[in-house]
């Protein structure tokens, strides 16, 4: 089965999702080319109980990663990360190849009678490690975002991990 959307492929955001940890090393490679951000959620992960608020605020970061995916996704790779690591909420900057920084959403609030896992929602940090991300896009990731092509290099398809 083919489908061909040229006509609307830089108005479609293409969006991989990591679903085994050795993909990961393939989308390293690919940050030589264009920046990556990957956002880990794991609600499953079930050690603790949650706070009263953390589902909600789970649910702003999945808002969030779909509102700056489908926003830049001409200009930054986007991936969504259900491997199930041990991770419940992670976002992480990939750029030259390396990892640039890595912001846990998540933290574990010594209550009197249990411990429970708590969900934060950095969005000012989430924001500004996205724009410092942005620098490094190469030249040629630029000039194909002007155009309004994809952002990915050409040989993204043909290589992606199945």
């Amino acid at each position: 089965l083919s489908l061909s959307l040229s006509p609307y492929s830089a108005l479609i955001p293409l969006l991989p999702v990591l679903t085994r940890a050795t993909h990961e090393k393939f989308f390293l490679q690919l940050s030589k080319k264009i920046p990556v951000i990957r956002f880990a959620y794991n609600r499953g992960n079930n050690k603790y109980s949650y706070t009263e608020k953390s589902d909600n605020t789970l649910l702003c970061n999945i808002e969030l990663f779909d509102k700056l995916s489908s926003q830049h996704h001409h200009r930054l790779c986007f991936i969504r990360d259900l491997s199930g690591r041990n991770e419940i909420c992670c976002w992480t900057f990939y750029g030259d190849g390396r990892m640039l920084s890595e912001i846990s959403c998540t933290s574990i609030m010594y209550a009197t009678e249990r411990k429970q896992t708590k969900i934060e929602f950095p969005e000012a940090k989430i924001l500004e490690e996205t724009l410092n991300c942005t620098l490094y896009q190469t030249s040629e990731t630029q000039d194909s975002s002007v155009e309004g092509g994809s952002a990915f290099p050409k040989h993204y398809e043909d290589n992606a991990p199945m």
